[in-house]
């Protein structure tokens, strides 16, 4: 007779959770990668009161929710 381990079993709702989990994971990587690549519009504002361009401050703000939401 065959033994099989069941406390080994993975279901679908086990892979269906960490792939969501995992999705979640590359959206924090992607928005702290971008907040990084753009923190030097921000310096600019602070040192020369050059504004930063209204579509880098609406993705900069959509990235600080992601990352708001994972903290939470």
């Amino acid at each position: 007779m065959i033994s099989v381990d069941l406390s080994r079993l993975i279901t679908a709702q086990d892979r269906a959770a960490e792939a969501e989990a995992d999705r979640r994971d590359a959206e924090r990587i992607q928005a702290r990668a971008f907040l990084a690549r753009t923190d030097w519009y921000v310096t600019r504002l602070t040192e020369t009161g050059t504004p930063v361009p209204p579509d880098v401050s609406a993705e900069r703000e959509a990235a600080r929710r992601v990352l708001d939401q994972s903290a939470g």
